[in-house]
C-alpha cells in the first residue's frame, strides 16, 4: 500500500477565491432574470453603483429635446398681452383653463377701461386750463369795468362838480358848503340843462347834492394840491428863478423840504411877493397868478 501522505490544510484565501464563484454561481442560478453586474468601489465597498440602473436611465430617457421658447421682456409680453389675451376654446376643457379664460378677458377689459379713463382725465385736464384761462380774462375784464362803469354813471354830473370846485377855490380861497353848491349848480346847468330842470321840478336837487357832496372834499384836496404845484412851479422855476437855488420836487426827501424851506432865499421870496418890479409898474405876485391862470 502506498503510504498515506499527511492531508494539506487548506490555504484561507484560496478557500475564499474559491468559494467566491461558487456563491456567485448561486445566486445566479437562483435568480437569473435578476442578475446584476455590481463594481466595487476599493476604496468603500459599500459604495457601489448599479450599471444596470444606468442603463435603464439611458433607455427611458427620452431621445428629442425640445428647446424652450425664448421671452420677451416684461414690457412688449404684456403689450403683446393685450391684444392676444384670449384662450381657445379647445383649450377649455378644465376648470382651470376657463377660470384662465375669465381672468385674462376680465384683465383685458380692465385695461380697455383704464386707457379710455386716461384718455378721458387728459381731454378734462385740457378743458380745465382753458376754463381758468377764461375765468382769468373774466376777471380782468370785470376789474377795468368796475372804474369805467362808475366814470359812466357819474358822467353826467363829474364834470360839472371838478369845474364847479375849481371856480369856487379860485374865487375863494377857502369856501364854505353854500358857495360850493352854487358854483357846482351854476356848472351842472350849463353841461346837463335838461337834467337840472328835471331834478329842480322834481325836488330832487337837494338828494343828488348829498350825493356830490361826498366827492367834494377829495376833489378840492386834489385841486389845492396841484393849484399849490403851480403856483411853487411859477414862483421859484420862473419869477425868481435867478434869485433862488433849484426847488424840490416830490422825490425830495422830507429833511431837503424843511431845509429848503428854511433857507434865506426862499424867505425872501415870500416876503416880496406884494413887491413892485421895477420898470413893470407889477408886483411878483401878479406875475406869478398870471402865470399860474393865464
Amino acid at each position: 500500500m502506498p503510504p498515506k501522505g499527511r492531508k494539506r490544510k487548506p490555504d484561507p484565501q484560496q478557500n475564499e477565491v474559491n468559494t467566491k464563484p461558487r456563491n456567485t454561481e448561486q445566486t445566479t442560478a437562483q435568480s437569473p432574470k435578476n442578475a446584476k453586474t455590481v463594481l466595487h468601489n476599493p476604496i468603500n465597498q459599500s459604495n457601489y453603483v448599479d450599471v444596470d440602473d444606468i442603463d435603464d436611465d439611458i433607455q427611458n430617457f427620452p431621445r428629442e429635446i425640445t428647446e424652450s421658447t425664448p421671452r420677451l421682456p416684461l414690457s412688449e409680453s404684456f403689450t403683446n398681452t393685450l391684444e392676444n389675451l384670449s384662450v381657445d376654446d379647445e383649450n377649455a376643457s378644465n376648470v382651470e383653463s376657463k377660470m384662465m379664460k375669465l381672468i385674462l378677458e376680465t384683465t383685458k377689459q380692465i385695461l380697455m377701461q383704464n386707457n379710455s379713463i386716461m384718455e378721458k382725465q387728459k381731454a378734462l385736464e385740457s378743458t380745465v386750463t382753458l376754463l381758468t384761462n377764461d375765468v382769468k380774462a373774466l376777471q380782468s375784464l370785470q376789474e377795468n369795468f368796475k372804474p369805467n362803469m362808475r366814470d359812466h354813471v357819474n358822467e353826467w354830473w363829474q364834470k360839472g362838480m371838478t369845474q364847479g370846485i375849481k371856480n369856487a377855490i379860485d374865487n375863494w380861497l377857502y369856501p364854505n358848503e353854500k358857495i360850493y353848491e352854487q358854483t357846482i349848480q351854476k356848472e351842472l346847468k350849463n353841461f346837463c340843462p335838461d337834467k337840472m330842470v328835471w331834478y329842480k321840478k322834481n325836488s330832487k336837487w337837494e338828494t343828488l347834492f348829498s350825493k356830490i357832496e361826498n366827492s367834494i372834499s377829495t376833489e378840492s384836496c386834489k385841486y389845492r394840491g396841484a393849484l399849490f404845484g403851480s403856483f411853487r412851479h411859477a414862483i421859484f422855476d420862473h419869477v425868481f428863478k435867478k434869485k433862488i437855488s433849484p426847488t424840490v420836487n416830490s422825490e425830495s426827501s422830507e429833511s431837503e423840504i424843511i431845509a429848503w424851506k428854511a433857507s434865506e432865499e426862499v424867505r425872501w421870496c415870500f416876503e416880496n411877493l406884494d413887491s413892485i418890479i421895477e420898470d413893470e409898474d407889477k408886483t411878483y405876485l401878479q406875475i406869478v397868478v398870471k402865470k399860474v391862470f393865464g
